[in-house]
C-alpha cells in the first residue's frame, strides 16, 4: 500500500512505526498491547526526539534486502491466517503454537524451505516489535532438524555445460548469416559462462554495463548476491587468444553492432520487427531465455535434458576449478559469499577425482 501510494520519508516512517506497535489480533481486532521498547518510543513527546523516534523504524526495516523483507511479510500473512482460523494469537506469538505450525507445514510440504521460511520470519519480526523470540524454543529446534530430515530429498543440479559445447554453441551461432536472436543467445551463453552470471543477474544488465576494449570487457553489476553493502561489482571477462576459438568479447560486440540497443536499454529482451527493421524491447523473461538456450543445444546435436541457465554458471565455474584458478579469485568473479556455496557449482574432472588414489598409491611405492 505504501508503495502504491509512493508513501516517502516521515509519513512512510510512521506507518512504519504503528505497523510495529499496533499489531492485529484473533480475528482481525487491533490491539494497543506493544512490546515495552515500542511503547518507550511511543510515549516520546519532546519535538527533536519524536523526530528521530519515527526514523527509527524505517532504519531499523533496511537490516534484510527489500525482496527478503517481502518474503517475511508474506509468510507472516500465511502464518497470521493459520493461526486466525485455529482461534490463536497471532502477535506476539507463543512457543508451543508455533510449534504446531511447523507441523502442519512438515505435513503439507514436500520440500524443507516453506519451514526455514517460517521460523526466520516470525524470529525476524518478533524481534523488530521488542518481542521474545517464540522460534528460540529448545523444542522448536528439535522440530526443525526433524523437518530437515523428513523433507529431505535429493537435489537435482543442473549439468554443468562443457568447454567443448560452448565453443560448438557459440561457433553455430556467430556467422555472418547469424539472426539477431541468435547473436542474443550467443552473447547470453558467453556472459553466463564466462563471467559467471546468474539469471537475475543477466536479466538486469543493461547496455552501460558493458565496457569493451581490445584485451577485454568489463562487466559492472549494480547489485550482486555477495554485495551486501550494494557497493556493486565489476567482472573483467579476457578476449580470447587462440585463433580459432569463440571470443565471448568479439560476441557481445557483435551482438550490441546488430541489435543497436538505447544507451539505457537492457541488454536482453524481446525481439521485435519494426519498418527500420528486427530489433530488442523491454527485457527477456527466464522461460524465453532458457527456452532459447535449450533449443541452441538441439541446433547443435547436444539433448538439453538436464541443462538450464546455471548451467552456463557451473560450467564455467567447473571449467575454471579444473583449469587450476585460485579459490579466492574464482569465488570473487563468481559472486559466492563462501566456498561452501561456490563448491556447489564445481564438478570435479575424473583426472582430479583420480589424482587422490594415485597419490595414495604412489606414497606405497
Amino acid at each position: 500500500r505504501l508503495r502504491e501510494h509512493r508513501v516517502t520519508g516521515t509519513v512512510r516512517a510512521t506507518y512504519l512505526l504503528h505497523f510495529l506497535c499496533f499489531w492485529s489480533a484473533p480475528h482481525g481486532c487491533v490491539h494497543t498491547a506493544t512490546s515495552e521498547f515500542w511503547q518507550d518510543i511511543r510515549d516520546i513527546d519532546q519535538p527533536d526526539l519524536k523526530e528521530l523516534a519515527l526514523e527509527l523504524p524505517h532504519i531499523l526495516w533496511q537490516d534484510v534486502a527489500p525482496s527478503t523483507r517481502t518474503s517475511y511479510l508474506r509468510t507472516f500473512a500465511r502464518w497470521k491466517k493459520w493461526a486466525a482460523g485455529a482461534d490463536l494469537a497471532t502477535f506476539p506469538a507463543q512457543p508451543v503454537h508455533v510449534a504446531l505450525y511447523v507441523v502442519s507445514l512438515i505435513q503439507r510440504n514436500t520440500t524443507f524451505a516453506p519451514i526455514a521460511q517460517a521460523v526466520a520470519a516470525l524470529r525476524w519480526l518478533h524481534n523488530k516489535a521488542g518481542y521474545t523470540d517464540p522460534t528460540a524454543s529448545p523444542v522448536l529446534r528439535q522440530l526443525q532438524e526433524a523437518g530437515r530430515r523428513i523433507c529431505a530429498r535429493p537435489v537435482a543440479r543442473r549439468t554443468p555445460l562443457s568447454p567443448s559445447v560452448f565453443n560448438k554453441l557459440i561457433s553455430f551461432l556467430v556467422r555472418e548469416e547469424s539472426t539477431i536472436a541468435d547473436l542474443q543467445c550467443a552473447a547470453l551463453i558467453c556472459l553466463g559462462f564466462t563471467a559467471l552470471l546468474r539469471w537475475d543477474e543477466l536479466h538486469r544488465l543493461k547496455v552501460g554495463d558493458i565496457t569493451i576494449q581490445a584485451s577485454h570487457m568489463t562487466v559492472q553489476l549494480c547489485k550482486r548476491k555477495n554485495d551486501q553493502l550494494r557497493q556493486g561489482s565489476t567482472v573483467l571477462v579476457a578476449a580470447q587468444a587462440e585463433e580459432g576459438l569463440p571470443c565471448p568479447v568479439a560476441t557481445v560486440q557483435t551482438f550490441l553492432t546488430a541489435a543497436r540497443h538505447e544507451p539505457d536499454q537492457h541488454l536482453f529482451g524481446k525481439l521485435t520487427s519494426a519498418q527500420t527493421g528486427p530489433g530488442l524491447r523491454g527485457t527477456m523473461t527466464y522461460s524465453r531465455a532458457r527456452e532459447m538456450v535449450h533449443q541452441a543445444l538441439q541446433r547443435v546435436g547436444v539433448a538439453p535434458d538436464g541443462f538450464g541457465l546455471h548451467s552456463l554458471r557451473s560450467g564455467g565455474a567447473t571449467a575454471a576449478a579444473n583449469a587450476g584458478v585460485g579459490e579466492r579469485l574464482l569465488q570473487r568473479h563468481g559472486g559466492w559469499r563462501s566456498t561452501t556455496s561456490k563448491d556447489k557449482y564445481v564438478l570435479d574432472s575424473r583426472e582430479d577425482m583420480m589424482s587422490v588414489s594415485e597419490a595414495i598409491l604412489k606414497s606405497t611405492t
